[in-house]
């Protein structure tokens, strides 16, 4: 994973069986645009569903998302399917694709 982000520490973050919890990432490089990272996660999605699942939780930190629809493109290169938000407690508006309030 190290070779594809840099692993960030943060002082209010948990450990958990000797890892810690979350998993934060940021960029390599500072000054990677939205379509880089956008074929990198779609690139490297098994790799990183492997490291969801050994850390419990990835944290994606500094990354080149600004709005609603780059949030969208972002989760969308993971490969999951787009499931509708039904039921709940709490009332959910569509903000666009996969993005909802919360």
């Amino acid at each position: 994973m190290e070779n594809l982000f840099k692993i960030v520490d943060l002082d209010e973050q948990k450990q958990f069986d000797g890892k810690p919890f979350p998993l934060t990432v940021s960029p390599v490089n500072s000054e990677t645009r939205l379509e880089e990272l956008l074929d990198l996660i779609r690139d490297s999605r098994d790799l990183i569903k492997d490291e969801a699942m050994k850390y419990g939780a990835i944290l994606f930190r500094n990354f080149p998302i600004r709005t609603a629809d780059d949030f969208n493109r972002f989760i969308m290169q993971f490969g999951w399917k787009d499931m509708p938000y039904t039921g709940g407690i709490a009332f959910r508006t569509n903000i666009v694709g996969a993005v909802h309030t919360a």
